[in-house]
């Protein structure tokens, strides 16, 4: 993208602003940014924590969140790039995790793949996601595969909320900067 996607406005406002919005709407009791530019995030108002893994992708960010995430069971993490983030897509995520005790990831399947970046995950599964990190494994999919985790899908959600932009072209007319 060749700058920060947290901090590109969509109708006025950054992308992470845009997610964490929809996490309270979704009924969160906390919302933490974890990014590699906590000062940035924070400028926004939002509570932030680093990476615990700068430069090692998504999957060490999530071990870096349910590291912080002290008296939740479970946790969801969103990328900050969505572009349509949707409470009602975060809530079916979370519901379906809660009705599948032995699951330690609920996940939506879009089009046939899987959408790691709009997940919810038991923190019991912080322990299995690092030593799957230690393995040399990065990609989200690739390390839960290496942990063992039993993954619950998650279907009939709209695939416009799980959109991510991870090009200049995947975003909407109204972003900016």
């Amino acid at each position: 993208m060749g700058r920060d996607k947290a901090l590109i406005p969509i109708g006025g406002t950054p992308m992470v602003v845009r997610v964490a919005e929809a996490l309270w709407v979704a009924g969160a009791r906390e919302v933490v940014a974890v990014g590699r530019k906590p000062d940035a995030l924070a400028s926004l108002g939002l509570e932030t924590v680093p990476d615990g893994r700068p430069g090692a992708g998504p999957a060490a960010g999530i071990v870096t969140a349910l590291a912080r995430a002290d008296d939740d069971e479970i946790v969801l993490v969103v990328g900050c790039d969505l572009v349509a983030p949707s409470p009602a897509a975060m809530g079916a995520t979370l519901a379906v995790l809660a009705q599948h005790p032995t699951a330690a990831v609920a996940v939506p399947v879009s089009g046939g793949r899987t959408q790691w970046h709009h997940a919810a995950w038991r923190r019991s599964a912080a322990p299995a996601l690092e030593a799957a990190l230690e393995t040399g494994a990065r990609a989200v999919g690739g390390v839960v595969a290496a942990a063992g985790l039993v993954v619950a899908g998650v279907d009939g959600i709209d695939p416009a909320a799980l959109a991510d932009a991870d090009m200049p072209g995947d975003l909407p007319p109204e972003a900016g900067g």
